[in-house]
């Protein structure tokens, strides 16, 4: 089967982080609302799992997850929008002004954290 690297890109990078022609960041997540805390839980090729404290009505989960996540990134608001996803649990955030290796290490940092 499979080894832990599959699934990646060329730069050892997991596929639910890439680039747009443009040259932003955009970040493949899958979203659990209704949490107790919210927390960047795994980050798989797939997606990167993040729990939300947030419920999914009337637009409350999509804010917190664009807040939650200029946090873990250390980024403006402004850098981090959802651009597709909004009533589903699969969301894509295209994150500006960073390169996919920054925000790679900071979601690494991030998940170190939260499993100490």
């Amino acid at each position: 089967m499979a080894g832990p690297g599959v699934g990646g890109t060329a730069s050892g990078l997991p596929q639910c982080i890439g680039t747009t022609k443009e040259g932003n960041v955009k970040l493949t997540v899958h979203v659990k609302p209704n949490a107790k805390i919210s927390a960047v839980t795994d980050m798989s090729s797939e997606a990167i799992g993040v729990a939300l404290a947030a419920p999914p009505r009337d637009g409350e989960a999509n804010a917190e997850l664009v807040d939650f996540m200029a946090g873990v990134l250390e980024a403006r608001k402004k850098q981090v929008e959802l651009v597709s996803g909004s009533k589903s649990r699969d969301k894509v955030l295209l994150v500006t002004a960073m390169t996919p290796e920054q925000v790679h290490e900071k979601l690494r940092r991030h998940l170190d954290i939260a499993d100490e």
